[in-house]
């Protein structure tokens, strides 16, 4: 009897051992803002704070949290840091553009997939490099740190940034000083619609220096032959958002049908041998690059 009950009493004390162990594992569910800062995540948290976001990251809700890490504030251009440090405005339109009405998991995260931020612009999805890379709105998702729940919502930790769209295509191209030559014509061209309207789009960008470079009267006889400059436009634009994340050696097709060469480099990335000079200006349907010469079809 005796050897029973020692048996029994051995038994029930492992089971409270193992009990007891498995329970410093298991993480209590806190708040997003507190599941942020267990991320690492102060410097977000700071500028939720001061914005007046914290009660809204603390309260009861259903929210997705796509939450950068300090390192990606610090790697903002220190423009941009003084206004988020700075005005309230800036602050406010990163902030919200970073968070998602819905809770949002990871088997949720499909290519080209958008969900709506409480700026009510969408943020956009993409894999790429056989699903190895994912990006929301062209920044990196560490996808080691998805699905964290908190008691109001879901985080996923970014390791960039996002920039709120500044509207579609063809409003990032109308707002952008050098690529008001490149403006001009999608609008002589009537493709301007197209890219303010179709998408997922990636365009490559010729910026105004790069049509100076042309022969002289060149952008006059296009601006007399619309048929070759539709032809022309549509060159410099892809279907489906390829960010500079997902660019990779090869070929892509364009919208006249032919096909543009990338070639992705240490250096850089060249476009038929142009130069991309400014990657990933994030609009709603899309992302544009900038090239610095025009692309020629065949």
């Amino acid at each position: 009897m005796w050897f029973v009950n020692f048996t029994l009493i051995v038994q029930s004390l492992v089971i409270i051992l193992v009990a007891g162990h498995q329970l410093l594992f298991v993480k209590e569910k806190v708040s997003l803002v507190q599941t942020a800062l267990n991320e690492g995540e102060s410097v977000l948290v700071t500028l939720a704070s001061q914005s007046g976001l914290d009660g809204i990251l603390t309260k009861p809700g259903n929210l997705t949290l796509f939450g950068p890490t300090d390192d990606a504030f610090f790697e903002l251009p220190m423009e941009i840091r003084y206004a988020l440090e700075n005005d309230n405005q800036t602050r406010l339109a990163f902030l919200n553009y970073h968070i998602v009405n819905q809770t949002i998991h990871k088997s949720q995260l499909k290519n080209e997939a958008t969900f709506n931020t409480l700026t009510g612009q969408p943020i956009r999805i993409n894999f790429y490099h056989n699903n190895t890379v994912a990006t929301a709105s062209g920044r990196p998702i560490d996808l080691g740190r998805v699905d964290l729940n908190a008691t109001n919502g879901v985080l996923n930790v970014l390791d960039g940034v996002m920039f709120p769209p500044v509207g579609s295509m063809a409003d990032g191209c109308r707002q952008s000083q050098p690529l008001q030559t490149l403006t001009t014509l999608l609008i002589e061209s009537t493709v301007i619609k197209d890219v303010g309207t179709l998408g997922p789009l990636t365009l490559f960008a010729p910026t105004n220096d790069a049509f100076a470079k042309l022969p002289n009267g060149a952008i006059d006889a296009l601006l007399q032959n619309t048929t070759a400059l539709k032809d022309l436009m549509y060159y410099h634009v892809v279907l489906n958002t390829y960010y500079r994340a997902g660019m990779e050696t090869g070929s892509l097709k364009t919208l006249n049908g032919n096909s543009i060469n990338l070639n992705v480099t240490l250096d850089g990335v060249t476009v038929n041998g142009a130069k991309v000079v400014s990657v990933d200006e994030n609009v709603s349907n899309g992302v544009i690059h900038m090239l610095d010469t025009v692309l020629s079809p065949p």
